[in-house]
């Protein structure tokens, strides 16, 4: 992940779970990578979250195990992580500051210590 990051390419990660500050283990550790955290429909960060910016993570529709053409509710900062991916033509830094120069403030409720108060808002360029 290092070496994309070096190489132009956004990564964006799940910032994990159980409450842990995300820069304690991978891949939230790699410097340069946009960490994402879980957000539910009220704003109200996800019990899964960790540290990181905000995005769309709960009750999010996934596939299911169940039968080929199954769904079933997600809630995860790795079902958030995806809504951050951006643009081939920015470099990650540029991606970065977009998305947290664009978030919205005073949005995320029970976030925990150390968590941004941002939550995603879609930067034009995307």
């Amino acid at each position: 992940m290092r070496a994309s990051v070096r190489s132009g390419v956004t990564c964006t990660v799940a910032a994990g779970g159980a409450g842990r500050p995300a820069a304690l283990h991978s891949p939230a550790d790699v410097r340069g990578a946009v960490t994402v955290d879980a957000a539910d429909r009220g704003d109200v960060r996800a019990a899964c979250s960790a540290l990181g910016l905000f995005a769309p993570g709960g009750s999010i529709a996934s596939a299911s195990r169940a039968r080929d053409t199954g769904r079933t509710p997600r809630s995860a900062a790795s079902t958030a992580a995806p809504h951050l991916a951006g643009p081939r033509r920015a470099t990650p830094a540029q991606v970065a500051k977009a998305l947290v120069a664009e978030a919205a403030h005073g949005k995320v409720s029970g976030r925990g210590p150390g968590s941004p108060d941002r939550l995603l808002q879609v930067p034009p360029f995307m």
